[in-house]
């Protein structure tokens, strides 16, 4: 286009950076498979119950949709007051309203992937409650040919409670209030191929997984 004749070489390499970032980080609509809202109670309505909204959790984060952690851009849904569904909770026997939250979820998805980037690795009931070690979620990848790898995420290795701070090694924190906690991590696959779709499954303990945001990281091809 006209105008892009007069960038420095400097400049034309920081544009062609960007766009290389754009078409390599892809965050997922997770709309279709939210079931909370942040801004009430997350795993029980019992007003003796510990377990906390998130209404104040990384303030910066409800101000825009758009957030970078650890250098990767993910798209965080807006409560809108409590009146959207924001985030995904998955199943625990033991508060009330999760469980009435789905044992998995799915997002069809297509495209290679280097990676997975969750705004998770928190729960209800996470570490340094429960069993350490135990499995708290599964991440399923569904190839389009036919193929599919699972990916086995743990409390108190992965995951920890959202409630308070507490540090795990498979994770890292991404924003906090008070003794509220949202964590970062990413799921690297096994194998080669288009994907079909991503599910996310519960695992066997008690706990109850959040998700917050996911994006993609797509495998480029090299010029």
């Amino acid at each position: 286009p006209e105008g892009f004749e007069t960038l420095s070489d400097e400049e034309l390499s920081s544009l062609l950076d960007y766009l290389t970032q754009q078409r390599r980080f892809l965050p997922l609509p997770l709309r279709t498979i939210t079931n909370i809202v942040t801004t009430r109670g997350i795993v029980s309505d019992v007003p003796t119950d510990t377990a906390k909204p998130l209404e104040q959790l990384g303030s910066c984060c409800w101000t825009s949709g758009n957030q970078t952690v650890s250098g990767i851009p993910f798209e965080i849904i807006d409560p809108q007051g409590g009146r959207a569904r924001n985030a995904v909770l998955l199943f625990s026997r033991l508060g009330t309203l999760s469980r009435e939250r789905p044992k998995s979820v799915s997002l069809n998805v297509n495209g290679s992937v280097h990676g997975l980037h969750l705004l998770s690795g928190v729960s209800g009931w996470g570490y340094p409650l429960g069993e350490k070690g135990s499995v708290s979620m599964i991440v399923r990848f569904e190839y389009e040919s036919g193929k599919s790898e699972k990916h086995v995420l743990k409390n108190g290795i992965h995951f920890a409670d959202y409630s308070r701070l507490v540090n795990v090694p498979e994770s890292q924190l991404a924003f906090q209030d008070g003794s509220l906690q949202m964590r970062y991590l990413v799921v690297y696959p096994r194998l080669d191929g288009e994907l079909r779709s991503i599910e996310f499954i519960k695992g066997q303990d008690d706990s109850a997984p959040l998700i917050l945001a996911a994006t993609l990281e797509r495998r480029l091809e090299r010029p």
